[in-house]
């Protein structure tokens, strides 16, 4: 459903409201980090990292802190939001009393490459400003690759604006705020998805962009997909190559090797909790009675994804990438600020496209933009009123809905160009051709690298 309005030039005037809308929403975001303290996703796994660099094993500490307190492999499962404070009186020599105890959720790669990034601060406070400063600086290059990915944005906007209009869209998606608050990882690890998904960068830096990206395994793990169906060997083997190296940090400091990543294992199983909006929040109410649900229904969507983008990898990047995103924040546990990857299946909903001409924009794709940024806020998340209540059933059963159509539209609209190659193809047979076998299709040049 579409409108026909004037066209909206992208003025002067416009650029600067824009930058000042952005301006002041950094400030206020600012203001609200130094209101919070220091409890940061980044904080927790800078002090995992600052145990590595110590030369300790923090990853079997916080596996004994709690199997002390919650029982071997959680048999309770208890709900586990953050690591005990005490560790059992076997461990408290290995506790660094400047740091407490290690929140060892992350893998040992994430953790080298943490150590690389933030290892040289030694104070949580300029983390936690670090952080913020590169969070600001992932949050343009977001609109900024998302722009060159989308390059047309619906009538009546002018494509002239493409960067400034969404700009404006990010900073209204409520995730993007959490992401800056909280100072979790996603919105480095989709900028770097960004990089690697730009075939204007060498294939050097994408691949170490892709090995930094799985920092965060649960969020990155389907866009591996993207480059094995394009078979873009060397951006692969570069970002196995940076893992390898950070893995090798780890273990050479801490003198440890197998046992680390089996001690990670050990330690993610007390803090997997069914995440909002997700399939495991439905699975995770049948866990009890079918335990092997959960991973046979997660491993199936992973399938169908790399299945899905496998079959239509012909489309351009910008649709995959818009799959791909949706499948990510769904498939397993993820936290409302990792929503972030609804972005581009956003822009495509509201009208954006890559395509010369101008689609008209969607009244149902800003509705649903509306909808998901009220139902990720904080307060509706974590409200009890009955009204947020019946708002989240509705977001959840809206989730199932906008997971299915992104694949049925990625089949429709594979079948489509596939339709109309091959009909182009018959129009102008090519003469050349010893047989009459109709010519491959090939990728559109947004699609080659």
């Amino acid at each position: 459903m579409g409108t026909s309005l004037k066209p909206v030039i992208m003025t002067r005037t416009y650029r600067i409201l824009i930058a000042a809308v952005f301006a002041v929403w950094v400030g206020l975001t600012a203001y609200g980090v130094y209101q919070t303290g220091l409890e940061r996703d980044v904080v927790r796994e800078w002090v995992v990292a600052k145990y590595v660099i110590a030369g300790r094993d923090p990853f079997s500490l916080a596996r004994d802190v709690l199997t002390a307190e919650f029982g071997v492999g959680n048999p309770g499962n208890a709900r586990v939001s953050r690591i005990p404070e005490h560790a059992p009186e076997a461990r408290r020599g290995d506790v660094l009393p400047e740091y407490g105890t290690p929140e060892a959720t992350y893998p040992p790669p994430a953790i080298g490459l943490i150590a690389g990034g933030l290892g040289f601060l030694d104070d949580p406070a300029a983390v936690v400003q670090a952080w913020f400063v590169l969070n600001v600086v992932m949050t343009l290059w977001l609109a900024l690759g998302l722009s060159r990915m989308w390059r047309t944005p619906p009538a009546p906007l002018q494509r002239g604006g493409n960067f400034w209009w969404i700009l404006l869209l990010v900073v209204l998606f409520t995730p993007t705020y959490a992401n800056l608050e909280r100072g979790p990882f996603s919105l480095l690890v989709i900028g770097m998805i960004l990089v690697v998904e730009d075939p204007s960068i060498g294939w050097a830096l994408r691949g170490a962009a892709l090995g930094v990206a799985l920092l965060k395994p649960s969020v990155t793990l389907p866009f591996l997909f993207l480059p094995l169906v394009r078979r873009e060997w060397r951006v692969l083997a570069t970002a196995v190559v940076v893992q390898a190296l950070a893995s090798g940090y780890v273990m050479i400091q801490t003198g440890k090797h197998l046992s680390l990543f089996l001690d990670w294992l050990a330690v993610s199983k007390y803090f997997l909790a069914p995440g909002m909006y997700t399939i495991q929040e439905w699975l995770h109410r049948l866990s009890a009675a079918a335990p092997w649900l959960s991973p046979v229904v997660s491993l199936s969507i992973l399938a169908a994804c790399a299945a899905s983008l496998e079959a239509n990898k012909h489309l351009p990047r910008a649709w995959l990438f818009s799959l791909t995103g949706v499948t990510a924040m769904f498939w397993t546990y993820h936290g409302t600020y990792d929503s972030i990857f609804l972005l581009p299946m956003l822009l495509r909903r509201i009208g954006w496209s890559n395509q010369e001409s101008a689609r008209p924009w969607s009244i149902a794709g800003v509705v649903l933009f509306t909808a998901l940024s009220i139902g990720l806020m904080d307060r509706v998340v974590g409200s009890h009123d009955p009204i947020w209540h019946a708002y989240r059933w509705i977001i959840r059963l809206t989730m199932i809905g906008v997971f299915v159509k992104e694949y049925v539209d990625l089949y429709r609209e594979g079948r489509r160009v596939k339709a109309e190659a091959l009909a182009l193809e018959f129009a102008n047979p090519q003469r050349s051709r010893a047989d009459d076998q109709p010519a491959p299709i090939t990728p559109p040049d947004h699609f080659r690298d």
